[in-house]
Order: C-alpha cells, then sequence, then structure tokens
C-alpha cells in the first residue's frame, strides 16, 4: 500500500510540475504577446499621435491669437470708456461755468461734448448777443483741446 501511496504522490507532483510549467509558459507566451501588442499599437498610433499634438499646437496658437485680440479690444474698451468719462467732465465742467456766471443765462443753453469728434456743442438760445460771446468764451475757456461749435442763437424779446 505504501508503493501504490508513492505511486500516488509522485502521480500527483508529476501533474502539479506538468501544470505549472504549462501555466509558465503559458504566462512567458501571454507576456510575450502583451509585448508584441503594445509594440504593435505604438507603431500603428504614432502617426495619430503625432497629428494630434500638431493640432494641439494649432488650437495653443489660435487661443493665444484669442486671448490677444480679447485683450486687445479690452484695452480699447478701456480707452472708450476713459474717453466717454473725461466727456462727461468737460460737459458739467462747461455746463457748471455758464451756470455759475451771472452775465448768462444758460437755462436754454445745452451742452454736448462728443470725445468721438472732441467737439464741445453749444445749442439754445439768449437774449443778447454778448450772452451768446460770453458762452462761447466759457465753453472754449473749460473745454481745452476741444473744438466748440456755438449753435446759440440770439431771441430777440
Amino acid at each position: 500500500m505504501a508503493r501504490t501511496q508513492n505511486s500516488i504522490n509522485t502521480f500527483l507532483l508529476t501533474t502539479v510540475a506538468a501544470i505549472s510549467i504549462g501555466l509558465v509558459t503559458a504566462c512567458e507566451n501571454t507576456a510575450r504577446g502583451l509585448e508584441q501588442d503594445a509594440a504593435e499599437v505604438d507603431v500603428n498610433t504614432r502617426e495619430p499621435r503625432a497629428q494630434a499634438k500638431q493640432a494641439a499646437r494649432g488650437l495653443a496658437g489660435d487661443a493665444a491669437q484669442a486671448a490677444r485680440t480679447v485683450g486687445a479690444m479690452a484695452a480699447d474698451a478701456g480707452e472708450e470708456v476713459a474717453a466717454r468719462a473725461s466727456a462727461l467732465k468737460d460737459h458739467v465742467d462747461v455746463k457748471a461755468a455758464l451756470m455759475a456766471d451771472s452775465s448768462v443765462d444758460a437755462s436754454r443753453i445745452d451742452v454736448d461734448v462728443s470725445s468721438w469728434t472732441g467737439t464741445v456743442t453749444l445749442n439754445g438760445s439768449v437774449r443778447t448777443a454778448n450772452e451768446r460771446h460770453k458762452a462761447d468764451a466759457i465753453a472754449r475757456s473749460k473745454s481745452k483741446g476741444y473744438k466748440v461749435v456755438n449753435n446759440i442763437t440770439v431771441r430777440q424779446p
């Protein structure tokens, strides 16, 4: 019986060894197959990856150009806001100076300031030619760098 037991043990060990050798060989084959597949994938995707990289560079260039354009537009908008604010200040300065001068009835004088054209326009009416000239002089003194257009009419009493 001991012999039979030894034979069974030997058989089992031989079977386990054969299975182990088979598994190791299969694992080695699987590993080599995976390495071959990876190399093949690398070769097959090399050109698409290069194209994707080039496309990404192009998109990055486009994004940079868009950022520069937006930055320039923001700067232009800032300059426009500054010009409008300056024109509004000049409008207030001219109108306040006209109202502060007791020799001019400024209640019927409108002041328009254009930062685009650099023009201060006086519209409306006064009672005398002297008031018209005085209003013109006030507008010129308060709006340095602007052209003054005097459209004030003298209305007869």
